[in-house]
């Protein structure tokens, strides 16, 4: 049992690096898709447009005369069928709608937007769930692995003292993020 112990103290201390850096670049690429996003003239415009369709297809409703909508509300949009004359999704038909519009005026090229966006691609791979996970195993892995290196009896002799410094410091920068 000891050397089951003695070996997971190691190998989180030798994998530490390379599992943070894989966190790392998941996050980078949504944070610089997420800049993006909030750079891009072509989305904005997309977004003024969808709201200035939802205005128009609730004027009549307490919804109407909104000066924003949440990102999330466009989701339910795209799955929930809804009343349009050629019987699609209102998202779909919005969209078929924008593109007749942009092959009309030749200039617009409002559907392009994600043109302006090249890191989205990379930030949409990258899943908030699987990042929380590893971020919580990495969490659970350093405090173990410290656990056993601080315990005189088991571990403090035989882990050299580099490895035990390399956990303390994962063991703070883990709790922090």
């Amino acid at each position: 049992p000891l050397v089951d112990e003695h070996l997971h103290a190691l190998y989180t201390c030798v994998s530490l690096d390379a599992r943070i850096e894989d966190i790392s670049i998941s996050v980078g690429a949504v944070r610089l898709a997420s800049d993006e996003l909030r750079t891009s003239r072509r989305f904005a415009q997309l977004l003024e447009l969808l709201l200035e369709v939802g205005n128009f297809l609730n004027y009549h409703r307490t919804q109407g005369g909104a000066g924003g909508f949440r990102l999330a509300s466009l989701n339910s949009l795209h799955v929930a069928p809804r009343a349009t004359t050629d019987g699609r999704a209102l998202l779909t038909h919005v969209a078929a709608m924008l593109a007749a519009a942009d092959e009309h005026h030749h200039g617009s090229q409002l559907l392009a937007w994600a043109d302006e966006l090249p890191v989205l691609d990379d930030a949409a791979r990258a899943s908030f769930d699987a990042v929380h996970e590893e971020l919580f195993d990495v969490h659970a892995d350093v405090q173990h692995a410290y656990a056993y290196v601080c315990d005189t009896s088991l571990g403090a002799n035989a882990v050299p003292d580099s490895a035990r410094r390399r956990l303390a410091a994962a063991r703070r920068t883990v709790a922090a993020a």
